[in-house]
């Protein structure tokens, strides 16, 4: 009889801490085309650039400590130099990310939201049923046929918008994917080494 009243207990504490993160993420998703919203877009385009800096200084710090380490092994081992260049690589592509694709695609959002403010429209709002959002509708005064010109003109600048962005998201994604495997061949090689100190 009391562990079933303990199991209700912990199922009632269940279902509140999940009502809690629901309206959580709800206030965050109605934010998003408020000034809050870009607030919260401008500290993003802040965030990427110091994680690609301490990515940075870190995959230095770890080659840095390799040359060192193994100063006499470096130039004469193909293991040791293998793994120079794997660290070497990393940073490479690291600042790539970082002197490059990141910098394009905050400029790219940055432009597709000045294109939704143009339009009127914005990001999603609530539409005050539950958790269904809708589409916020352009604010237009002009005759039906310009305001469907003016409309397919922005709707395809939109688009454009939304395909560059996507490929400077997934070309970043594909650097940081290949860049955390060559470190993680870099830990299987400490690993290797540490089994030959102890």
């Amino acid at each position: 009889m009391e562990a079933a009243r303990n199991v209700s207990e912990k199922v009632d504490k269940v279902k509140q801490c999940t009502g809690q993160a629901k309206s959580r993420v709800s206030e965050f998703f109605s934010h998003m085309g408020s000034s809050e919203g870009l607030n919260s877009l401008m500290g993003v385009s802040k965030i990427y650039p110091v994680y690609f800096r301490a990515q940075a200084y870190c995959i230095g710090a770890a080659l840095l400590g390799h040359v060192l380490g193994q100063r006499k092994k470096v130039f004469t081992s193909k293991a040791e130099m293998f793994q120079v260049y794997n660290l070497l690589a990393s940073i490479f592509m690291v600042l790539i990310n970082t002197l490059y694709l990141e910098r394009l695609a905050t400029k790219a959002m940055f432009e597709k939201l000045k294109i939704e403010k143009e339009e009127g429209r914005g990001r999603e709002i609530p539409s005050g049923e539950g958790n269904r959002w809708a589409e916020a509708q352009p604010v237009t005064a002009a005759a039906p046929v310009a305001e469907n010109t003016e409309q397919r003109e922005i709707s395809t600048r939109i688009i454009r918008q939304n395909e560059r962005l996507k490929k400077l998201n997934s070309s970043s994604s594909l650097l940081n994917i290949v860049t955390l495997m060559a470190l993680g061949w870099h830990l299987v090689y400490l690993g290797q080494n540490l089994h030959g100190i102890c």
